[in-house]
């Protein structure tokens, strides 16, 4: 067994003078740069269980629900400001159309028919029975007039060419 024995404090050599001062007592104090937590920062020690009736994605599910009512919101909106200010096709409105494959020959009725046919119905009309005559020349200024069944009531289209490339206008009135 080894003779281990601790020195007697007196006999001890005596320390220098710390030349900062006598340390404070009490725990040593925050390092400098390191983040410390508040003194009473509540602090769980579980987690709790997820709602098993919401599943893993109730918040994704919810965003999209949101998202889908906020958008058709707008639309509707759109189209409550657009029949406000008057987007409709009424009598004294004029459309601008083309007509496809106008050549220096004349301009074939059932074509034309098709066109104002498709033009009315993108304006949100129910048509049928639209029924133009042969175009002998499309030019500038040439009119062709046409008739139509739109909405259930008889309607009187009026085609004004606008050039020789087959770009007109179309003007309307309801007949009685």
């Amino acid at each position: 067994m080894s003779d281990f024995s601790h020195p007697d404090p007196a006999q001890r050599p005596a320390q220098p003078p710390n030349p900062y001062g006598t340390p404070p007592a009490g725990p040593p104090g925050p390092v400098h740069g390191a983040p410390q937590p508040p003194p009473y920062a509540y602090q769980p020690s579980f987690q709790p269980a997820p709602d098993a009736r919401r599943g893993p994605g109730g918040v994704a599910v919810a965003g999209l629900v949101v998202g889908g009512l906020a958008l058709l919101g707008v639309v509707v909106l759109g189209l409550v400001l657009l029949a406000w200010w008057g987007g409709g096709f009424d009598e004294g409105d004029d459309l601008v159309g083309t007509a496809p494959q106008v050549t220096q020959l004349a301009y074939p009725g059932y074509q034309l028919a098709a066109e104002v046919t498709r033009m009315l119905e993108f304006e949100g009309y129910e048509v049928s029975g639209t029924t133009c005559p042969v175009t002998p020349a499309v030019r500038d200024g040439e009119l062709t007039e046409c008739t139509a069944t739109v909405d259930g009531d008889e309607y009187e289209a009026d085609v004004v060419w606008s050039d020789d490339r087959g770009h007109f206008e179309l003007y309307g009135s309801w007949t009685d």
